[in-house]
């Protein structure tokens, strides 16, 4: 799993303004319960290791343990925590994420209901990748889209259900129907 931002949570409660944010922006996200910050986490200028996983940026709104503040300080003094309040133009979210970690997958014109996760699946008797984006149209309207994609190699369209495949378009135009699920895969530079 892909995935470069963290939102703080606790066992019972998760912020749900920014998450809304995140998801329509195609910026995918991960809840870290706050606990794991002073238990098992490790937190440097880099960002957050936890479980396998590396997030650049974490998301914070409102108050948190004590114990969770030497990891936030330090986070903060490295550029990498965001705080987030209600009066935040969604905008200004973005900019400050954008500013902190890299954009997965760049989508124009700006389609809110469209939903994106990506895995990579490492060959590793090719040491190479294959980069899966899984794309998901969460409204009921068609929406048209451009997909530019962080990878440098070719890239081809999917069917999970039928297995047939097709290249993706030079210009990464897409098209989904409402409710409609696409997966498009690309390979690393040096994967055949």
């Amino acid at each position: 799993h892909v995935c470069h931002v963290a939102i703080l949570g606790q066992a019972n409660s998760l912020p749900w303004q920014p998450a809304k944010v995140c998801l329509e922006h195609q910026r995918d996200f991960n809840y870290l319960e706050e606990r794991h910050l002073w238990e098992d986490a490790r937190v440097d200028a880099a960002g957050i290791r936890l479980a396998g996983m590396c997030y650049a940026a974490l998301i914070v709104e409102g108050q948190f343990d004590a114990r969770a503040e030497p990891a936030l300080a330090r986070l903060e003094s490295a550029g990498r925590l965001v705080r987030y309040d209600a009066g935040m133009a969604e905008a200004e979210l973005i900019a400050r994420l954008d500013a902190c970690t890299p954009r997965d997958i760049r989508v124009t014109p700006h389609v809110p209901g469209l939903r994106v996760r990506h895995v990579v699946k490492l060959d590793d008797a090719a040491e190479s990748g294959y980069h899966v984006f899984m794309l998901f149209n969460e409204t009921q309207p068609p929406v048209k889209f451009q997909a530019e994609l962080p990878v440098p190699g070719p890239a081809f369209i999917f069917d999970p259900w039928t297995s047939a495949t097709r290249p993706l378009p030079p210009d990464g135009g897409l098209a989904l129907p409402g409710h409609a699920f696409m997966t498009v895969v690309a390979t690393d530079a040096a994967a055949p």
